[in-house]
């Protein structure tokens, strides 16, 4: 090393110095107290310079998750899968279904194959091109359509499967045979109001 060069680690020059130590103490409140003057940002470059052999530290910032504004969700991120779509659009559309009194014999899907009685005819809403024929449904009652019978529920769920088709007019979402539809509500109600999912 030059003679001229200054080493902070042998003989530290004053500009090498804690600017706190170059500061007079001020008395407050009986206490004797440091007042560390600003840093001589110039004087601390000079001594990381003067000893390259010391590493510096790169800060690095971690990358901040992304946070929408306003509390809303990035639409972007988030997408709903059919199944989704049909459990929100359960809760966004009212369903009803009704009591079948006429026969589903011979029936749409299977003709006059016997189905048994937990059966029901899809309505328009459910039928989809007579893709339904064959799916199951578990049907739950959730309250009364007409004043006629206020309180049809039995608290009571039923599992129908549709092999029939009830054209348009049809008074309901689907129409239960008359053995479905005493399982989970008063048949004199004729109509009520349900929740139902495959």
């Amino acid at each position: 090393m030059a003679s001229g060069a200054h080493d902070c680690h042998t003989h530290r020059p004053p500009a090498c110095l804690p600017t706190a130590l170059l500061v007079p103490p001020v008395l407050s409140f009986g206490l004797r107290l440091w007042r560390p003057s600003p840093r001589n940002t110039s004087s601390d470059k000079q001594c990381v310079h003067a000893d390259s052999s010391i590493p510096q530290q790169k800060q690095t910032r971690s990358p901040q998750p992304h946070i929408a504004h306003n509390n809303i969700p990035d639409t972007n991120s988030y997408y709903m899968t059919p199944a989704v779509e049909l459990f929100f659009s359960a809760y966004a559309t009212r369903w009803t279904a009704t009591l079948l009194h006429a026969s589903l014999f011979p029936s749409s899907c299977n003709g006059y194959q016997n189905d048994g009685v937990m059966i029901a005819a899809a309505s328009d809403a459910i039928w989809d091109n007579k893709a339904a024929c064959g799916r199951s449904y578990k049907v739950t009652c959730t309250g009364a359509t007409n004043k006629g019978v206020p309180h049809p529920c039995t608290g009571q769920s039923v599992v129908v499967r549709i092999v029939d088709y009830c054209p348009p007019g049809c008074r309901g979402t689907i129409d239960l045979s008359q053995e479905a539809f005493s399982i989970i509500a008063n048949p004199d109600a004729g109509k009520i109001n349900i929740e139902f999912h495959q």
